[in-house]
């Protein structure tokens, strides 16, 4: 969806970044980021950061949300092996406001206690999912990170 990008009168759009499709669960509930594109003047597609960025959440909003999601042991034990739909779409939400910090604290406060595969989700999702995002660049300049290749070893997802 071409959308106007203030200050200037460039133009962007809207589009969804779709490069966790079917990584941690089927497609219909997988992660897909709300991304804004510009078309920059050296003819290149670039993140349009000072569009995306929001303001933190307030931690205390944050552990507050994250014990909702937490407690929701219905829609953990309907995800079976894979992280929850919700719990996915907040921690790249998150990453994709530029709150760095806050979805890595959120990413173990949301998870329960009962269910294995925290530390390797953790690990697959800043070691291999997010540097193998056609947009990784962008995103991690949105979080002040600097951008880092994808671990050895890490799985292969066709786009």
């Amino acid at each position: 969806m071409p959308v106007k990008l203030p200050p200037t009168d460039m133009y962007g759009f809207r589009s969804a970044d779709q490069s966790y499709a079917y990584r941690w669960i089927y497609f219909a509930a997988s992660p897909s980021p709300e991304i804004l594109i510009r078309y920059d003047p050296e003819r290149q597609f670039t993140v349009a950061i000072d569009q995306m960025r929001k303001p933190n959440l307030s931690r205390k909003l944050l552990q507050e949300t994250a014990q909702k999601l937490r407690e929701d042991t219905q829609a953990w034990r309907e995800a079976g092996n894979s992280p929850a739909p919700d719990y996915l779409r907040a921690v790249l939400g998150l990453i994709y406001s530029g709150d760095w910090e806050g979805a890595r604290e959120f990413a173990f406060a949301a998870w329960p206690d009962w269910k294995p595969g925290l530390n390797a989700f953790v690990q697959d999702l800043f070691a291999c999912a997010l540097p193998s995002s056609l947009w990784w660049a962008g995103i991690a300049e949105l979080n002040e990170v600097k951008p880092y290749a994808a671990s050895p070893g890490c799985p292969v997802f066709a786009r």
